[in-house]
Parts: C-alpha cells; structure tokens; sequence
C-alpha cells in the first residue's frame, strides 16, 4: 500500500503556460503530467527532459553516425529509383497494352477454332511480335502484366471468355480497339 505525501513545485510562468500549451494538444491533466514527470525522475535520476542521459566511455561513435547517414543515403537512393521505375511502368503499360490487345484480336482472326489456351496465345504472340514478350508474364516488381490487363479487358468487351483452367473461347467476329 502506497503513502502520498504532497509536494511542492514551482514553475516559473513561462513555464506555466509550456506546460498548459502541452496539456491542452495532448489532452493530459496538468496534475497528471507533473506527478508522472516526477515519478519517472526518481525512478531513474539519470533521466532529464525524458531521455537518459549517458556515461562517456571513450567509445568513438562518429564511424557509426557515418554509417548510418551513408545507409539512408543508400535507402533514398533505392526509393528513388523504385519509384521512378513505377513511374515509367505507369507510362509504358498502356501502351504495351494497346499493342497485345491488337496482338489478340490478330491471332483471333487466324485462330480456326474459336478456342485456345493462354499458352498458346502467348506463344502465338512472341512469334509475331518478339517484342512484346516482356509484357506477357508477370514479374516480382510488377503488378498485373498488360498480357493479362488486355485478357480482363477484352473478357469485359465480350470479345473472348476465359475459364480457370487457362482455355480462352472467343467470342463473334466484332473487332474492339
């Protein structure tokens, strides 16, 4: 069981009015903070304005400082690079996009059955146009490949169906694009 005794402190007015500045953004009883305040200090009277205060012991931490700014350096670097490549991936999708869904609706015409595979469609595509080859599978880095954007995109303007074994059927004669 605990025995209050009361204490008395004296804030000059500056102080004051920190304090109340303090309390009334963190909604916390001026009472309160002081009390907490004072207990954290005689718990550990190595304490001041909250952080503890350290011994010099003839370690030299300039070479750790230097190795954490060159490691958020480094960190910085790599953002800026990651979001530059987002970026460029932003710009290149839609047209890489554009050029499969062309690419799709060729095989279409030259497919004599209305059905095929994703496979097959993606090899299909490669031999026609080496370039886009990029584009038709999914990476670490990227989201959804424009090979399966054109797929959902086509599937939504009924110009094919897809079921989840990998078979497309396509739909009509109509071209979209």
């Amino acid at each position: 069981m605990n025995k209050w005794k009361g204490v008395l402190i004296r804030f000059a007015e500056k102080e004051l009015e920190t304090l109340d500045i303090f309390c009334q953004k963190n909604m916390v009883k001026r009472t309160d903070l002081v009390r907490n305040a004072t207990r954290l200090y005689v718990a550990n009277p190595d304490v001041v304005n909250g952080v503890v205060k350290l011994r010099d012991n003839g370690v030299d931490i300039v070479p750790i400082l230097d190795g954490i700014a060159m490691l958020a350096q480094k960190v910085d670097t790599i953002e800026k690079g990651f979001n530059s490549a987002i970026k460029r991936q932003e710009l290149v999708s839609p047209a890489a996009r554009e050029r499969i869904i062309e690419a799709i609706l060729r095989a279409k015409q030259k497919t004599k059955k209305n059905v095929t595979t994703v496979d097959r469609l993606r090899e299909q595509i490669k031999r026609t146009d080496p370039s886009l080859e990029q584009f038709l599978y999914a990476s670490a880095s990227d989201g959804i490949p424009p090979f399966d954007d054109a797929l959902i995109w086509l599937q939504q303007k009924g110009e094919l169906s897809r079921n989840p074994g990998g078979i497309i059927e396509f739909n009509g004669d109509s071209k979209c694009v």
